[in-house]
């Protein structure tokens, strides 16, 4: 007999739920947040505790309502979820953290679970599958598609040996890259993770050596190529 999903009548508002899993979302689009919310909000052991739309609020947010789960939805907007996984690792209440994200390539997501993901969702998941993730990273566990699943075991192993070049980058050159193909400007990047313009440029030098090519439009190409970003 399969297990009965526990879902309740009636859409709770944030907060009711003093007994379930404690939830924050961040998502950079506020009806991604909504559509979200209302999803959680009709399981009996979920509770959205708080919600966020940036990587700086949702520190503050995290650290005043201390969920147990903060639940990373990145579909293309200035979110970055690398960003945000540092700033929510270094909060003094750090929840686990699971990702919903356009970007689940194997690089990509490699790259959140060594900077302290708990678990990545691909965007063509169903709605029992994200509420089985959550309390799945919430029992101590960490959530991973198959596929994951069998890169991180080639990679443990030793099977895939070979380096991509992509892997050559520090976190930071990786977000830069991703942030230019994505057509950003040195600036604006530099808003985003909260550094200064030199040390952008100094970034974008190091992963154009590093990578073998020699503008944003190369970088373009070659994120596409990767997987890096969709278009």
């Amino acid at each position: 007999m399969g297990q009965k999903t526990s879902r309740s009548q009636a859409p709770r508002h944030r907060g009711d739920n003093k007994d379930g899993i404690r939830i924050v979302v961040i998502a950079g689009y506020a009806i991604l947040v909504e559509a979200i919310h209302h999803l959680l909000t009709t399981y009996d052991d979920l509770d959205v505790a708080g919600t966020a739309g940036d990587g700086a609020t949702a520190v503050d947010v995290v650290q005043r309502r201390r969920p147990d789960v903060v639940l990373l939805a990145h579909f293309g907007s200035a979110l970055d979820e690398l960003d945000v996984i540092g700033r929510l690792n270094a909060a003094s209440s750090a929840p686990r953290i699971l990702i919903l994200s356009h970007d689940a390539s194997q690089h990509a997501s490699l790259r959140m679970l060594r900077a302290g993901a708990h678990g990545i969702l691909s965007p063509d998941v169903g709605s029992a599958e994200v509420v089985q993730a959550i309390r799945t990273v919430h029992q101590g566990q960490l959530f991973l598609t198959p596929e994951l699943q069998r890169a991180c075991a080639e990679r443990y192993l030793g099977v895939d040996s070979e380096q991509a070049p992509e892997e050559r980058l520090t976190d930071r050159e990786f977000q830069v890259m991703r942030f230019l193909a994505l057509g950003h400007t040195n600036r604006e990047i530099a808003g985003q993770l909260g550094v200064g313009v030199k040390t952008i440029d100094t970034h974008r030098a190091n992963l154009l050596r590093k990578l073998d090519l020699r503008n944003n439009a190369d970088v373009a190409r070659f994120a596409i190529k990767k997987g890096v970003v969709k278009i």
